[in-house]
């Protein structure tokens, strides 16, 4: 699936000045010029033909020899534009491909054409090319990684053409058998001729985190394809971390090296994300401006200036300085909005920063100006996509009357959501466990009958014991909290909390998948006063998810178990920093 592009190259017209400006600049036409243009006035005024016939003589035969030396250069070579490129593996572009298609705009071949890249991290103040710490390596165990573990980087090493001409060959073992790997990072380019240069995959994970799997000279797999297709590093992408890729193109008949940049955050992966599955419900396709931002960086990209001040939020310690920080939402929105006009809130992540936006003026008790800012955006914040439903719950949540969102919508959203899995070739659910949902139906009221929930469960025994549990039976919910907390025997903290704990609470908390989804329940549960609900969502998204995540969840479950009150700043604020990780 190929969402779209976005063409970054030159405007046309512009080969043609930049031929202009060559035969300008060169050495031999500028030298035949300043003599015709100096010694003109001057034979007219003060210099005697004898002389000045010499000189202009000389004057004419320098600029024609450069005319020539010049037009002669720029008849054999060419130039080389590209556009950036999205290829989905998937139904909601959650993993997929980054490229560049690199065209032939001149009419001399380019052979031998080569890219490479080098990269280098940001995080916080610090620019290092040192990827230390930040290699996924489970990531790439099917296919290994190139790079150094010890020490590894990424500088001037070759990527792969999608179509190789040229092929250089090494041997593989595979299944005790020798083969033979064909290098795939040189190919040839015919004039009007457009060849696809590979960047990287990426993969998203459950974590609500990216794998950035960079390519290597040996390309991407084939079907069939029985030779050990090495990656060059396969890197963690999380909230903290931008990675800046410099791509230089080389190759014989280049009149200069094509070079860009890319600017790589995970904003920018959900926005492509939020894009392809905004215009898949009807809205705008706009995958083409997301492409667009990875060029952009600093103040010129609007996902760049919104990652940055999501940054600031996370590190904000009171609810005073979160006002303060999120008061930039207010500048950017406008921005975007007098830039992009009525087309702002289909773009991606645009549709996040309105998201936050309005949750922001919530906090500051702009109720009149959230109520406003929702129905002129209403075609967009009705969309079922998950920053749409999280800020529903948020503004539910800050006393916004007219927000509703019911349970059985919440179930609905929560549950459309799925994914095609190969094996067993079906379709399975991404936000919630398929055998935590029939009972999470029956006891929200969507099942009318515990025989409609248990009828969904297709004889599966611990669907079935779920249901059960949900429907009275002590002993199905003995034996699910007996599950649990052997899983959970090493943390006496949560095994305590869980043997505690009714069946409505103890399904609830076991049926998000994902960090949203659980985020999304609490919420809820905060809305309806279920408190018991709210700790344990909060307590197993601490103990169970990874890093910075875990710790907003922790925040949220220490302020809470202190004090449930919603008024209360510290709990407000955790909620707060929690939502904008995950919008």
């Amino acid at each position: 699936m190929k969402p779209g592009n976005i063409n970054t190259a030159k405007p046309k017209g512009s080969s043609k000045l930049s031929d202009v400006k060559y035969v300008i600049k060169h050495p031999l036409v500028y030298s035949g010029a300043f003599v015709l243009v100096t010694i003109v006035p001057l034979w007219l005024r003060i210099i005697p033909y004898t002389v000045a016939g010499p000189i202009l003589g000389t004057g004419l035969s320098i600029l024609t020899t450069g005319l020539y030396s010049a037009t002669n250069y720029l008849s054999s070579t060419t130039t080389l534009s590209h556009e950036l490129d999205v290829e989905c593996w998937g139904d909601d572009c959650r993993s997929g491909r980054i490229s560049a298609l690199v065209e032939n705009r001149g009419r001399v071949v380019v052979r031998d054409a080569k890219g490479i890249a080098s990269i280098a991290v940001v995080r916080g103040s610090n620019r290092e090319q040192s990827l230390k710490g930040l290699l996924v390596k489970d990531a790439c165990k099917d296919r290994s990684m190139l790079v150094n573990e010890a020490n590894p980087h990424v500088i001037g090493e070759a990527l792969a053409w999608g179509l190789p001409e040229t092929m250089y060959w090494s041997t593989f073992k595979t299944d005790n058998q020798v083969v033979n790997a064909n290098y795939a990072h040189i190919t040839s380019i015919s004039p009007g001729q457009r060849s696809r240069l590979l960047i990287f995959d990426y993969e998203y994970r459950w974590s609500d985190t990216y794998v950035i799997k960079v390519y290597s000279e040996y390309g991407g797999l084939g079907p069939d394809d029985p030779v050990k297709r090495t990656y060059r590093a396969c890197l963690l992408l999380d909230d903290s971390t931008k990675y800046e890729f410099e791509i230089t193109i080389h190759g014989e008949g280049l009149r200069e090296p094509l070079g860009f940049k890319m600017s790589v955050v995970k904003d920018k992966l959900d926005a492509l994300v939020r894009s392809d599955e905004i215009a898949r419900l009807g809205g705008e396709d706009v995958v083409m401006d997301v492409l667009k931002e990875f060029k952009e960086d600093g103040d010129e990209g609007f996902i760049d200036r919104y990652w940055c001040i999501r940054t600031k939020i996370l590190g904000v310690k009171s609810l005073d300085e979160y006002k303060s920080v999120a008061k930039e939402l207010e500048s950017l929105w406008n921005e975007i909005r007098n830039k992009l006009g009525s087309r702002a809130p289909y773009f991606g992540i645009v549709t996040g920063i309105l998201n936050s936006y309005l949750v922001y003026l919530a906090t500051i008790n702009e109720q009149k100006r959230v109520s406003e800012l929702f129905e002129e955006n209403k075609e967009t914040l009705e969309q079922e996509i998950e920053s749409n439903v999280l800020t529903k719950l948020m503004l539910r949540l800050f006393k916004i009357e007219e927000i509703k969102i019911e349970t059985k919508e919440l179930i609905e959203i929560l549950e459309k959501r799925r994914i095609y899995v190969p094996i067993p070739s079906d379709y399975s659910y991404i936000h919630i466990d398929k055998y935590y949902a029939p009972a999470v139906k029956f006891l929200f009221g969507v099942y009318k009958s515990k025989d409609e929930a248990l009828n969904e469960c297709n004889e599966n025994n611990l669907c079935k014991r779920i249901v059960e549990a949900a429907s009275g039976d002590i002993e199905a919910l003995n034996e699910l909290k007996s599950d649990k907390d052997r899983q959970s025997s090493e943390n006496k903290e949560l095994g305590q909390l869980l043997s505690n704990l009714k069946a409505k609470s103890l399904i609830l908390t076991y049926l998000p998948s994902t960090p949203y989804a659980r985020f999304a329940l609490m919420i809820y549960g905060l809305i309806e006063d279920d408190a018991e609900s709210v700790r344990a969502l909060a307590c197993v998204g601490w103990k169970q998810l990874p890093n910075q995540i875990g710790d907003l969840f922790r925040e949220v479950y220490d302020t809470y178990s202190s004090n449930c009150n919603i008024d209360n700043e510290q709990l407000r604020l955790a909620i707060l920093k929690l939502y904008h990780r995950l919008v």
